[in-house]
């Protein structure tokens, strides 16, 4: 892979990247108002697919895409469709509603990979399968407690669809195991760009685009370019970050940190307005994202030995 050194040198790495790509995104579409997702997206998938390419042409990553068969890649297509979903509707609903509304409601996507790995009997701890229906409710109060939800509806309707097509994405990506995940990543991306594409016209994007008041405006390229960028770095970055072990936080729990880090410098950046009942219901979420999965089984774990001791 491109990147090198100490767990927590790549953590702080991710931590920038998730903060800078959260932030330009919502500049471009909520700043700017460039609510053209088919081509927004279909920009970020393709300078992710070029980079990963020229990364992988100077040997900086290992891209098996000349090896790769139909009989691999084609349980791979649910998955990619369903990524397709993931970040037009998250493209819709981060144009609508403010950063820490976003971050928070994305944590109810658990509750399905939580059902599946139930239903294939997988051991789950306790505080997880509570944790993914504790989301769930905490989602509905963030709707119920916003005072601006007559206005945002729409951000809401497609978080809700972003909601479910992560959890799908998610239960189909661990399903393929013949690609690696930087393989199933240029998939994606390489698929995005064909389907988003001729979509932007079919949609009416690319004719709608033209009347964009910033179209010429040098901040608008600035922030598309750094938006693909940032984009396809953190994707690499995650990737490494999930195959390694942290010494005193999961993969998940870093991400809450991530989460928490972010909406509290948002704040700092962005004209937001919230009530407390609101604000409240988004960082109990939040919060609850930062507690280890396997307490609950650890105690219980401890119990038992205590109990067995002489």
């Amino acid at each position: 892979m491109l990147y090198s050194g100490g767990d927590w040198l790549l953590a702080l790495q991710y931590s920038i990247l998730f903060v800078a790509t959260q932030f330009v995104n919502k500049y471009v579409l909520s700043v700017l108002k460039f609510t053209y997702p088919t081509i927004f997206q279909g920009w970020q998938t393709l300078v992710g697919a070029v980079i990963l390419r020229v990364l992988a042409l100077t040997g900086k990553i290992d891209l098996v895409t000349s090896d790769i068969s139909r009989s691999s890649i084609a349980p791979h297509i649910p998955s990619m469709m369903t990524y397709v979903v993931t970040i037009y509707s998250g493209s819709k609903a981060l144009s609508s509603l403010p950063i820490p509304t976003f971050l928070a409601i994305s944590n109810a996507s658990a509750i399905l990979p939580t059902i599946f790995q139930l239903a294939t009997r997988k051991n789950l701890s306790q505080i997880s399968c509570v944790k993914s229906v504790l989301f769930v409710l905490l989602t509905t109060m963030i709707c119920w407690s916003d005072p601006y939800y007559t206005y945002t509806s729409n951000g809401y309707f497609w978080m809700f669809i972003f909601i479910i097509s992560s959890g799908i994405k998610e239960i189909l990506g661990a399903l393929t195991t013949k690609l690696r995940e930087i393989d199933k990543l240029y998939c994606n991306y390489v698929y995005s760009v064909i389907m988003l594409a001729p979509s932007s016209y079919f949609l009416g994007d690319a004719l709608a685009a033209r009347a964009f008041p910033f179209l010429y405006f040098y901040r608008f390229y600035v922030g598309c370019v750094l938006s693909g960028v940032f984009g396809v770095f953190l994707q690499m970055s995650a990737i490494q970050l999930a195959e390694k072990k942290l010494s005193h936080l999961s993969f998940n729990q870093f991400i809450g940190a991530c989460k928490i880090l972010t909406t509290t410098i948002s704040f700092a950046f962005f004209d937001m307005t919230f009530t407390s009942s609101h604000i409240a219901w988004i960082s109990i979420s939040l919060i609850l994202e930062v507690i280890p999965n396997g307490l609950v089984e650890n105690t219980n774990e401890e119990n038992e030995q205590s109990e067995t001791s002489p």
